[in-house]
């Protein structure tokens, strides 16, 4: 089984770019640097991770501005849990659009990679309350 996207975001309800345009991608943690991530496992809760992606792209989308064209995805990849049998976790991925010839520069990777950069160390607020965590503020 193939890894695949299961939700796309892109900022300011743009669409993608047109039908022709491919997408590079980067791997992304679920959540901020500093936070704990749900463990995959035999108690893995789905819902609970999607949402936990949810929250870190908006939380980098409002941290971060995107350039037109570039998005989000949560990818599901499978996993092998021996003898759980085979599960799936997800993943956050960058998208960017593809060159559309090897020899052009990709304006975009630079910012794709900057996103790793920013030290998104802790849950903002506004993704704590997504998370139906208590702000840090309130503590």
């Amino acid at each position: 089984m193939l890894n695949r996207f299961v939700k796309t975001v892109f900022p300011k309800g743009q669409l993608p770019g047109n039908i022709h345009t491919e997408y590079d991608y980067i791997h992304m943690e679920t959540t901020p640097y500093g936070e704990d991530c749900i463990q995959f496992g035999p108690d893995y809760d789905k819902q609970k991770a999607m949402r936990e992606c949810i929250a870190f792209i908006n939380q980098i989308m409002r941290t971060i501005a995107t350039p037109d064209n570039c998005g989000f995805a949560v990818a599901e990849n499978p996993h092998d849990l021996g003898q759980c049998g085979v599960g799936v976790y997800y993943d956050v991925r960058v998208l960017y659009p593809r060159p559309m010839t090897d020899d052009e520069k990709n304006p975009y990777i630079d910012w794709a990679l900057s996103i790793e950069g920013a030290g998104i160390e802790l849950w903002d607020d506004m993704a704590r309350v997504e998370l139906g965590l208590t702000p840090r503020n309130k503590e």
